[in-house]
Parts: structure tokens; sequence; C-alpha cells
């Protein structure tokens, strides 16, 4: 919004103040008028405005230097802005008396490409420069990944084949403390079964003695007259 009125503004002045636009004084701020015999010959000729009017050239009048106004170096900047795309650029230390070293927008929008497709070249060297480096260092980081995982595989298959010679030892000396409880179990049950034996034996060895005072039964009814008879305190 600011520059549009500053725009409007600007128009205004170009128009009550031709002068500003005269060939003398065609690069605003500059304290020193610039002649150009060329376009002093022509008669009736003048400068274009922003809107395309032809500002006429008073014939016949004294030249004389004009003090900028104070609005010459923003009005400077605004126009320097607006009429880059045609209007020649100067060489920055002499705006007046050196040509030399004029160059055209196209010539600047040339380099300006120059310097991007020179820029974007870089840039895409760097860029695939990076790309290699990552890849090369994913490369690496997926090789380093892969050595420890066959170390660590290889650490298991280790630690595996040991155990496995562990749990071999473990069932072994396990197999022979269980045979060595059998047999023991076994010898306890042998024992067992012959002092049981001799317990038998002593039974019937002390039955057989016993059984020479036992009674028949042809001879129950005299005993027990017999005991009738004869009783014996026990």
């Amino acid at each position: 919004m600011a520059l549009a009125r500053l725009s409007v503004g600007l128009k205004k002045v170009l128009f009550n103040s031709p002068r500003l636009l005269s060939p003398q004084y065609r690069f605003i701020g500059s304290t020193k008028a610039c002649r150009n015999d060329e376009t002093d010959k022509g008669e009736g000729v003048g400068e274009e405005s922003e809107d395309g009017v032809v500002l006429p050239i008073e014939k016949d009048v004294e030249e004389e230097v004009v003090k900028p106004p104070p609005y010459a170096e923003e009005l400077r900047k605004v126009l320097t802005a607006k009429y880059l795309s045609n209007q020649p650029v100067a060489h920055p230390h002499s705006l007046c008396e050196d040509y030399s070293g004029v160059h055209s927008l196209e010539q600047i929008r040339l380099q300006y490409k120059k310097k991007v497709a020179a820029v974007r070249k870089q840039y895409i060297l760097e860029m695939a420069e990076k790309r290699a480096a990552k890849e090369t260092q994913d490369k690496k980081q997926k090789e380093e990944i892969q050595r420890a995982k066959e170390e660590r595989l290889r650490l298991k298959k280790e630690r595996s084949a040991k155990r496995a010679i562990e749990v071999a030892e473990e069932n072994r000396i396990l197999q022979e403390q269980l045979a060595k409880e059998r047999e023991e179990r076994r010898a306890y049950r042998r024992m067992m079964d012959r002092q049981l034996e001799e317990w038998r034996q002593m039974e019937r060895d002390l039955i057989r003695q016993e059984s020479g005072k036992w009674i028949d039964e042809k001879d129950l009814e005299s005993r027990i007259v017999e005991a009738y008879q004869n009783p014996i305190d026990l």
C-alpha cells in the first residue's frame, strides 16, 4: 500500500518537474549536469515519462546548475529500480563521463545466469561428493555391523559347543551317580533280604524247638486229666 502511494506521488512529481527528465539530468541524484549533444540537436524531441508521454524540452534556455531537491536521493533509488529493465546501467564510479563500462540488462542477466549455473554445478558436485561420502560411510557402517554380527554368531556357536560339552559331562556324572545309587539300593535290598531270611530262620528254629512240647490230639484227653490231678503253678 505504501509503495503504491509512493508511486502515485512520484508520478505527480515527474509531471510537475519536466526538467528532471531532461538529457542533462538523466541520472537523478547527480549534482553535475551531463550534456548529450545528440539529443540536444533534435528539435522538439523530449524524454518519455513512465506513462509514455513525451515531455517537451525548452530551447534557447540558459543552462544552469540546479541544486537537487531533498527528495532527489529517494527519487533516484525508485527510478533506478523502476527503469532498470529499459535504461542503460552506468559504471558506478562515473555516471556521465565514462560510457565504456556500460552493460546492458541482457548482459547482466547472462552473467547472472552463468554465475547461477556455476553455483548450481558446484552445488551438484558438492551434493554428489556428500552422497558418495555418505554411501561410503553407510557401507563401512554396514560392514562393521555385519562383522559384529558374525563375531556374535561365532561366539554364540563357541558357547553352544562348550555348553554342549558341559551338558554331556554333567549327564555322564549324573548317570554314574544314578547307577551308583541304584547299586547301593540293590545292595541294601539284598542285605535286608538276607537279614529277613535270618529272622525267618530263627523263628523257624524257635518254633521247631518249642514244637516238642506241643500236645497231639490223641493225647489231649489224657493230658487234661493229668493236669487236673497234678496242677502246676505258673
